[in-house]
């Protein structure tokens, strides 16, 4: 039986050409755009209904606090807490929060000596509002659900507890997690955001491959996770809709990307473009080690077409 290879290429194409044009359906934890951060140290991020807000480390008790928009402009930047600081301490900012009128940033002192809370009006025209002092003495993140803050307390490697507490911060609930990679390396948490419902937090691993997002629910026991599309965790926030987290771009370059991440309140399709911003879990790092759908599988396939197809032109028949 003779066989028309070019008929056979017109079919493929046909297959092809109809699986390209349909669109891709996000899920949890699919990154559906990111932007580089134009700080080199960020830690900890907060999103105010319009902007982000971000820490940058640049020294010992020296970092900034940084407007950001959603490409990476910083369009305000201010070194609100070197006054603050008494300088035999040395804090880090650890987490922060907008709850809807003020900047909260919660800082840790190694020393387990002078943990604590600051607030801030972001318009700075009052600059320092209040201060509070930590419930807990290692605090690696901050969250609010409209009525209590939380943090998460690191206690020793792969331990740690999550803390309910009031604004006079007296601990009202705490809950001991062990968390464990599966390898030698040790996790803590680096983050947490609350959407109204759910808390997200945020795993670090030492070894850089194994850091991941958990879904917990009120009760906090978790009920999803999934794995960051970077290697090093510092941030997450709720903008709403999305999730927002900041991740180291590789293991060998030490830049940043602001993530925006599917968190399941999103039925539309991922819009994939010609920037390579958006992608839907694709190829973020050019390591191929989180792909599911990948540009460059896109233009490998349009381009055997288009090969395909002047192929059976010219030999045709």
């Amino acid at each position: 039986m003779n066989r028309n290879p070019y008929l056979f290429c017109k079919i493929l194409t046909a297959i092809l050409l109809i699986f390209l044009s349909s669109p891709l359906s996000a899920e949890i934890g699919d990154v559906l755009y990111f932007f580089d951060s134009p700080l080199a140290n960020p830690a900890g991020i907060a999103y105010d209904g319009e902007f982000f807000w971000a820490t940058n480390i640049v020294g010992s008790n020296d970092f900034t606090l940084n407007k950001i928009d959603d490409t990476g402009n910083i369009l305000f930047s201010a070194t609100p807490f070197r006054f603050l600081i008494d300088k035999t301490s040395s804090l880090s900012p650890e987490g922060m929060i907008y709850d809807g009128r003020y900047l909260l940033i919660i800082l840790n002192d190694p020393a387990d000596s002078y943990d604590v809370i600051y607030k801030y009006d972001t318009s700075f025209k009052s600059n320092f509002i209040i201060s509070l002092t930590s419930p807990v003495n290692n605090p690696t993140s901050l969250a609010f659900d409209g009525e209590f803050f939380w943090t998460t307390d690191v206690e020793e490697p792969n331990f740690f507890s999550l803390n309910k507490f009031d604004k006079s911060g007296d601990i009202i609930y705490s809950r001991s997690f062990v968390f464990s990679s599966g390898n030698s390396s040790s996790v803590y948490p680096v983050g947490m955001a609350y959407d109204g419902e759910f808390f997200w937090l945020a795993i670090n691993d030492d070894s850089d491959l194994f850091d991941k997002i958990y879904k917990l629910d009120s009760d906090l026991n978790v009920i999803d996770s999934f794995f960051s599309p970077g290697y090093y965790l510092t941030g997450i926030t709720f903008d709403g809709t999305y999730l927002w987290i900041v991740d180291k771009i590789s293991d060998t370059d030490s830049g940043y990307r602001i993530f925006k991440i599917d968190a399941g309140y999103d039925d539309s399709s991922v819009d994939n473009d010609d920037s390579g911003s958006y992608c839907g879990s694709c190829d973020i790092n050019g390591d191929g080690l989180v792909d599911s759908w990948d540009a460059d599988v896109n233009h490998l396939i349009t381009s055997w077409i288009d090969q395909c197809l002047s192929a059976g032109e010219v030999t045709g028949k």
